[in-house]
């Protein structure tokens, strides 16, 4: 385990080595205000901590699309702990949990239609 932990630590280490957070900032000044605005449009309608992620996830991957398989891969993490959490007897939370599946599998299909017209388009 701790070889897994070292690994994933230099992994880090190394891509992020020279990343200036400031300079991404300022050359990225619409897409961090955009994801920040539907942050805080979360918080001003009083969502939940969540609920705000999922939702500025959602406008980041509008203005930079993203993969559709990582919105799948945590779509089918979420859907694989409901069963997990209900069994656990936790009912509220486990209807939670698989809110938070629909949503990043919606995006799934989302990004898959995103990415279908962009590869027509270099057809």
């Amino acid at each position: 385990m701790k070889n897994i932990v070292r690994r994933w630590k230099e992994y880090f280490l190394r891509n992020l080595k020279g990343f200036d957070f400031f300079d991404f900032v300022r050359k990225n000044k619409s897409y961090v205000f955009f994801v920040t605005a539907a942050f805080f449009v979360g918080v001003y309608f009083d969502w939940k901590m969540m609920e705000s992620l999922v939702f500025a996830i959602f406008i980041s991957s509008i203005l930079r699309p993203i993969d559709s398989r990582i919105f799948a891969s945590v779509g089918l993490f979420f859907l694989v702990m409901t069963p997990i959490i209900l069994y656990s007897g936790d009912k509220k939370t486990a209807e939670i949990v698989a809110v938070y599946a629909f949503y990043f599998l919606v995006m799934t299909v989302m990004m898959a239609f995103v990415e279908l017209k962009k590869e027509e388009k270099l057809k």
